[in-house]
């Protein structure tokens, strides 16, 4: 899926937080990134790896060229 990388999240289990255009913010959840590069403000691919509560968990697969 095509997520916006909104944030960095250091000193957590995550590398990043970010959304699909199916998650409005502060209504719906978010995906955490587990693994992979990206800048905040791009759109990635990425895999979904599992899931919390709310949230989706995921890993970046290919970044924009």
């Amino acid at each position: 899926m095509n997520v916006l990388i909104e944030r960095r999240l250091p000193g957590t289990n995550y590398k990043f937080e970010g959304r699909t255009s199916r998650q409005a913010p502060e209504i719906d959840g978010q995906v955490l990134i587990e693994a992979g590069r990206a800048k905040v403000g791009e759109f990635v691919k990425a895999t979904v790896t599992g899931t919390q509560e709310y949230d989706l968990l995921g890993e970046i697969t290919s970044t924009p060229k």
